[in-house]
């Protein structure tokens, strides 16, 4: 990991809740999280969303799978209407050996 090189606050939890996903964010204000697709499908299709302030997060790390274009347009779109700001989403590939 880059982040403590960088000098950049990191954020881990042991297990993932999507709500304290929401409410984290917009308590300390987070600029970028990383998770796997059924996140993202639960920031598209999630009407919680709309309940918390989520205008500090600039970008989303996906990865584990693949996940579709249509998800990330819609999320990306969902950040625009909600809260004015535009969201890079990237997906991350690997492999193992």
């Amino acid at each position: 990991m880059q982040a403590p090189i960088l000098n950049i606050k990191l954020y881990m939890v042991p297990k993932f809740n999507f709500l304290e996903l929401l409410k984290y964010t917009e308590k300390y204000k987070l600029t970028s999280i990383s998770g796997v697709p059924p996140i993202i499908l639960a920031l598209a299709k999630s009407p919680k969303m709309a309940k918390f302030n989520l205008s500090s997060l600039r970008r989303i790390g996906s990865g584990a799978a693949p996940l579709s274009k249509d998800i990330m347009k819609e999320v990306e779109s969902k950040f625009l209407r909600l809260y004015g700001t535009d969201i890079q989403i990237k997906q991350g590939w690997g492999m193992t050996e």
